[in-house]
């Protein structure tokens, strides 16, 4: 869900090939399906917000995968 719809109420409805979150009637999040158990799916694009306005809100967070040590990209948005 993007960080701007945290601590607002949404309905989710849920179909066979994806779960749609929805907010005022109109749909802010939808994502592939997933049968497996155990499993948690971020979507990076949807804390891009949060990273604008807390830079290194989300270091070292699980949404963001590890980046590798020749990347100097990530460092710079600490």
């Amino acid at each position: 869900m993007p960080t701007d719809y945290a601590h607002r109420v949404i309905s989710l409805r849920i179909y066979p090939d994806a779960p749609h979150l929805v907010a005022d009637g109109q749909e802010i999040a939808r994502h592939p399906r997933s049968f497996e158990r155990y499993q948690t799916f971020y979507d990076f694009r949807h804390y891009i917000d949060l990273i604008e306005r807390k830079p290194g809100a989300l270091r070292n967070g699980a949404p963001l995968p590890r980046c590798p040590k020749r990347c100097c990209t990530c460092r710079s948005i600490s």
